[in-house]
């Protein structure tokens, strides 16, 4: 479960800026599995630009198709 919170409105609005592809919430931020990065949730705010992303750990990844995989 991520620490972190958005607004719906904000949340509903992001997807990956490199791919453009789908965001799954992670514990540090919001994952994109086309990209293969974390882009992590600061005080709230989303830094999504590559030269903040992180990359996954493990337990991050097992999150994340945890997610994709529930209905």
């Amino acid at each position: 479960m991520s620490s972190w919170t958005l607004t719906p409105t904000l949340r509903n609005l992001l997807v990956c800026p490199i791919t453009r592809s789908e965001l799954v919430d992670v514990e540090r931020g919001l994952y994109s599995a086309a990209a293969g990065l974390v882009f992590p949730v600061v005080e709230g705010v989303p830094m999504m630009i590559e030269e903040c992303a992180l990359q996954p750990t493990p337990e991050e990844l097992a999150e994340a198709q945890a997610k994709v995989g529930s209905p």
